[in-house]
């Protein structure tokens, strides 16, 4: 995998907890399109809506660790968000040089890799070449914002530990598990792991900060195994918050 793909996997790996879809969309239709319909939210507990938030426009500067066992590397990540529409992000490296460009709607990601200046569109199905999962642009807001992740429908057996209440909601395929602090309303842990293929995702949510009305996590750890594949990420948020417009510049 090249330098510019690790970049950008890396980071979605960081951003997605993803949403196993039955149905892949087709690799034949390459074009970027924006699509602004409402989002249908529904909740598989009614606790869920308390725990989430959709602001308009929301922005994140943070430092991103990757590890695979075999290279290890750090960047800085600029994102932006528009709710239900796109996400932009610039990495930066060393010296504050910006690396690489990426943006994701509902359909496609695009890269720039400013470095060669190499251009190009996919659809979001062809990150799983990469990734064990497809991912969706809400379940990648959803993550960035901290709420929890509406990939399944099915109602979550509910169980209590002290102050954490636990979320399990279980297929033959998946299990998908959110772990809460109800005192705070905060996620603390997502697990997502599929049976079939042994991969499993946890994902911890720490060092929260109450800001503009909500708690939000400035401290994201993932890890990742999938077979011999192994992956460690770190997010450290140094800047964050709701405004009130952005700019989503390319190319």
């Amino acid at each position: 995998m090249r330098l510019n793909q690790k970049i950008v996997v890396s980071f979605l790996l960081l951003l997605v907890l993803v949403a196993v879809q039955s149905c892949r969309k087709s690799t034949k239709n390459m074009a970027s399109s924006v699509k602004n319909e409402q989002r249908v939210l529904v909740y598989p507990d009614t606790s869920w809506q308390l725990l989430s938030r959709y602001p308009p426009y929301f922005s994140i500067k943070s430092k991103v660790d990757f590890n695979d066992g075999q290279t290890a590397m750090s960047f800085v990540a600029n994102i932006r968000m528009r709710k239900d529409s796109l996400i932009w992000v610039s990495f930066t490296g060393p010296f504050g040089v910006e690396v690489i460009r990426a943006m994701i709607d509902r359909d496609s990601v695009k890269i720039w890799n400013k470095l060669s200046n190499e251009r190009n569109t996919q659809p979001v199905s062809s990150l799983n070449r990469f990734l064990p999962f497809t991912p969706s642009l809400f379940d990648i807001q959803d993550f960035l914002l901290g709420n929890p992740l509406l990939i399944s429908n099915t109602k979550p057996f509910v169980s209590n530990t002290n102050a954490m209440r636990i979320f399990t909601q279980d297929n033959v395929r998946y299990t998908v598990q959110h772990n809460v602090d109800m005192q705070n309303y905060t996620l603390s842990e997502l697990l997502l792991k599929d049976k079939m293929e042994k991969q499993q995702m946890d994902a911890t949510f720490e060092s929260y900060e109450r800001l503009q009305g909500y708690a939000f996590s400035k401290a994201r750890n993932i890890k990742i195994n999938r077979g011999e594949q192994k992956m460690d990420l770190e997010l450290d948020i140094y800047k964050y918050g709701e405004v009130e417009k952005l700019d989503f510049p390319f190319w």
